[in-house]
């Protein structure tokens, strides 16, 4: 297994794709690093929305809640 491994590696050196495979892969591993940031931008931006909408939605719930006490209070009055 060991020279089988070594046999691969060292014909992949000597027709140069070696050093042209490990480039790809830094290319590959660039563009994926990048494709991460985006996307880990992209979450930090939509919880931030998310966010903002659930205490906008406490908010409202509260003005209901308060809206729903005065309408009892006032059909007691009558």
């Amino acid at each position: 297994m060991q020279r089988e491994q070594e046999k691969e590696l060292q014909a992949l050196n000597k027709e140069g794709d070696y050093d042209k495979k490990i480039a790809e892969l830094n290319e590959e591993l660039r563009k994926q690093k990048e494709q991460l940031r985006k996307l880990q931008a992209k979450y930090r931006e939509e919880e931030k929305n998310m966010k903002h909408q659930h205490e906008q939605l406490v908010m409202l719930e509260e003005r209901c809640r308060k809206m729903v006490t005065l309408i009892k209070e006032k059909k007691k009055e009558r």
